[in-house]
């Protein structure tokens, strides 16, 4: 498989949004991570994670 360059720096620059907001959100609730299945659940990567995939989607580099 080829590497897409430009797709791996559009992605790259949501970065520090994602950041941003999920970083904003854990602070708000004021919790970093929850028990969950016998582990703790690392909210600000699951925020992280949210916002990316929006962020794509709202950037036309995903459709889903």
């Amino acid at each position: 498989m080829k590497r897409d360059y430009a797709y791996e720096y559009d992605i790259n620059k949501l970065i520090p949004l994602a950041e941003k907001e999920a970083r904003a959100r854990v602070n708000f609730i004021g919790v970093k991570s929850v028990p969950k299945d016998g582990y703790n659940h690392c909210l600000f990567t699951e925020y992280f994670h949210r916002a990316m995939k929006r962020l794509a989607i709202e950037n036309e580099l995903r459709t889903f």
